[in-house]
């Protein structure tokens, strides 16, 4: 029986005795792929270093190359998708990585998600402020809009379209 190589950005040993406590761990080879502390700072990392040593141990490998996968932050989230796109593997685009990592990114996508998803009211266009935001009268509170969202179920669903 062929096992899946799964190919894991900073693989410590505490994860691997996680990962082989899965129920469909019997069907998975689990591999280390760029060192812990090599991904650990990532603000000081050199992202072209780490993709080009990720990149010669995956072509490096003798076996297959069946799946890339973090649980860390920057920069891991980001190299799975440029990894898996490089060797033709299923995962979401860099794109949408970024647009749910990057406050900015995921605040327009998620105020224009939601706004798509509200029902049309003749007050749409105003901000649906309760009570005690109309009281305010700070300037720094005039620029925020506030909308009430019946459920996140609208949210979520388009959400997952575009990924």
């Amino acid at each position: 029986m062929h096992k899946q190589n799964l190919f894991f950005i900073g693989l410590d040993d505490a994860t691997l005795q996680q990962l082989e406590q899965l129920p469909q761990a019997g069907h998975c080879a689990f591999h280390p792929l760029l060192e812990v502390d090599a991904i650990r700072d990532g603000a000081h990392c050199d992202l072209r270093a780490l993709i080009h040593e990720a990149v010669d141990s995956l072509a490096g490998f003798e076996g297959t190359v069946d799946g890339i996968v973090s649980d860390g932050g920057f920069p891991a989230t980001v190299l799975v998708p440029m990894l898996a796109a490089r060797f033709r593997l299923p995962s979401p685009s860099l794109e949408a990585v970024l647009k749910c990592e990057h406050s900015y990114w995921s605040r327009r996508e998620q105020a224009a998600t939601v706004m798509s998803s509200m029902p049309m009211r003749s007050a749409a266009s105003r901000p649906l402020l309760s009570p005690s935001d109309r009281r305010l009268s700070r300037p720094e509170r005039k620029s925020i809009t506030f909308h009430k969202v019946a459920s996140w179920r609208p949210f979520m669903e388009t959400l997952h379209g575009n990924l």
